[in-house]
């Protein structure tokens, strides 16, 4: 309806009175219909009442286009970090591997170390001490939950951030605009946000042009940071 519609209370009481607010609209979407087919006089096309719709977005990931022996991944040995680059070490001891076809969580308290782990996983930042490997057989999209992928080009739309050079320089992005349209419809963006600078985004928008920038490419591995 284009319009904010105020509730008071909790969660619980937003539920409550939205399922009364939707009978309660049913009933005057019923009655018109009803109203249509006695062959009554109609309401001024402004005046028209319509079904609530709730907003649902559905979208899923594809699967890594290698798989098997082929899959590779990104291997972690013997890394230790600090960001003063000596002892203590804020993280340390690490040794694992992440192929394309698994699915990591990684949990922890805030300070954990969660976020500077990813960091060392996409390569942003330099261990201390170990190395980090990347398989050649593997791409890899990173999705941060500050927006970094498009904090310094805000001023553009997604439809010119997702063909920009500058994205296509790091493997994301795509040359195509029918395809960044296709993408960003993908993951829920209304289709007249697709041309709008994106500093008029909303939060949950923005992260949307974020999935659709990562995913373009469908890259093997992806990276989430509280997506």
């Amino acid at each position: 309806e284009s319009k904010l519609i105020p509730y008071r209370g909790g969660y619980t009481e937003f539920k409550r009175g939205h399922a009364i607010r939707v009978r309660e609209r049913e009933k005057e979407v019923k009655k018109q219909l009803e109203d249509k087919k006695a062959g009554k006089k109609q309401r001024h096309p402004e005046d028209l009442v319509e079904k609530i719709r709730d907003y649902v977005v559905k979208f899923r990931f594809y699967p890594p286009q290698v798989s098997g022996d082929d899959a590779g991944g990104i291997s972690v040995h013997d890394v230790a970090f600090s960001y003063t680059g000596k002892k203590p070490w804020l993280l340390h001891g690490l040794n694992f591997h992440v192929g394309a076809e698994t699915r990591v969580a990684v949990v922890g308290p805030n300070g954990a170390g969660k976020s500077t782990l990813l960091a060392l996983i996409a390569k942003l930042a330099e261990p201390c001490e170990g190395e980090v490997h990347h398989s050649r057989r593997v791409s890899l999209g990173r999705y941060s939950q500050h927006f970094d992928e498009i904090a310094p080009y805000v001023q553009m739309s997604a439809v010119q951030f997702l063909t920009s050079q500058e994205l296509r320089r790091f493997g994301a992005g795509t040359e195509s605009p029918e395809l960044a349209h296709k993408c960003l419809g993908q993951f829920g963006l209304p289709s007249h946000a697709h041309t709008r600078p994106m500093k008029e985004l909303s939060g949950g928008q923005k992260a949307r042009v974020c999935f659709a920038s990562i995913t373009c490419r469908k890259p093997e591995i992806l990276i989430l940071d509280e997506p």
